[in-house]
């Protein structure tokens, strides 16, 4: 959780104390077109079932689609080579959901892909330094 460098916008952005940002390690998400040295902005916000959020699991973050059923937490990659990670209600502790996908910044051509169009951001450009 050590800071990488800072993402400047220029644009609309509502409440942008509530975003952090991670680059992306691994291809678990690939089948949502997140890749390996990507960039996501998460919001601290609300998760609703099959949203993709990160969540901390004994001190590792990860970025998955995110289940509350029966008791646990499902978090499922995109990447049909991986399995989901199940938490049990007793292991709740061990995790921390960080936020919600906003948007991704495509680490190869800069462009920026928004999961959550009705946030408000208008004539947004992100610069990441």
């Amino acid at each position: 959780e050590d800071p990488l460098g800072y993402v400047q916008f220029f644009g609309t952005v509502p409440r942008p104390d509530e975003l952090l940002a991670f680059q992306v390690v691994g291809d678990s998400m690939i089948g949502d077109e997140i890749h390996d040295g990507d960039c996501v902005l998460l919001r601290h916000a609300e998760i609703q079932n099959g949203q993709i959020g990160a969540v901390v699991v004994d001190g590792e973050t990860t970025l998955k689609r995110i289940y509350r059923e029966h008791g646990l937490l499902r978090l499922v990659p995109s990447n049909p080579r991986y399995e989901p990670i199940v938490i049990l209600q007793s292991e709740m502790d061990s995790c921390r959901i960080l936020g919600r996908l906003e948007a991704t910044i495509s680490n190869l051509s800069g462009e920026v892909v928004w999961f959550n169009t009705s946030n408000g951001v208008s004539d947004l450009t992100i610069f990441l330094n």
